[in-house]
């Protein structure tokens, strides 16, 4: 066997061993799913009350603050006044691109703790 007919004998056999592998993953993960658990808090988003004192939040509503990266909410374990946000939710870097990915191969399921 030449060198030509040896590195092309190896490359068929990593093309089916590496088509096997994914193929295998694929049936995993329809048949037989991985399960992920997530903690909210402090892992997916991370809240801060009082809201910073730099940002102009009293006129603010939901709709107004930027959906990518945090939204306001009024947290009622937390003095508040009328339909004013008292509390800021930041999305953390890279967690809706976690939780895609890992969609693509798991079924996640995002949890928080009750107080």
């Amino acid at each position: 066997m030449t060198t030509h007919g040896a590195i092309r004998l190896g490359r068929q056999v990593l093309f089916v061993s590496g088509s096997s592998t994914i193929t295998y993953g694929i049936y995993k993960s329809k048949t037989d799913p991985l399960h992920i658990v997530w903690d909210l808090d402090h892992t997916l988003i991370c809240s801060v009350t009082p809201i910073p004192s730099n940002t102009p939040t009293a006129t603010m509503t939901t709709q107004q603050s930027h959906p990518l990266y945090y939204f306001d909410q009024i947290d009622d374990d937390f003095p508040y006044t009328e339909n004013i946000p008292n509390t800021r939710t930041y999305i953390r870097p890279g967690a809706k691109t976690a939780l895609w990915f890992t969609g693509l191969f798991a079924i996640n399921h995002v949890y928080t703790a009750a107080q």
